[in-house]
């Protein structure tokens, strides 16, 4: 693939907020990353903040619940709240039942 094809390979860049042993938290990272390897095979990135480790992180992007994703790409910048055992939520966040 050159260069010209993979700028416009769209990139989803994800931070999922959790607390690493809640059980919720554990199901919403298997979660995410299994709609991720459906959805977005090989197009994506997660990173994981354990906010007991990381508060800081948690108040700069105004999260207050766990688990709690963020989509900081594609913008526009986006939230989805829960585990994600919902997946339609995911789909319809991200608009990916249209491609």
């Amino acid at each position: 693939m050159d260069k010209a094809e993979d700028t416009h390979t769209p990139c989803y860049f994800f931070v999922l907020f959790v607390i690493k042993d809640a059980e919720n938290s554990k199901r919403a990272q298997t979660n995410l990353e299994r709609l991720c390897e459906k959805w977005l095979a090989g197009k994506y990135q997660i990173d994981v903040v354990d906010v007991v480790d990381d508060f800081q992180s948690a108040l700069d992007y105004n999260i207050l619940l766990t688990p709690s994703v963020v989509v900081k790409h594609p913008e526009p910048q986006l939230t989805i709240h829960g585990d994600l055992s919902d997946p339609q939520n995911f789909i319809d966040a991200l608009n990916l039942d249209q491609e």
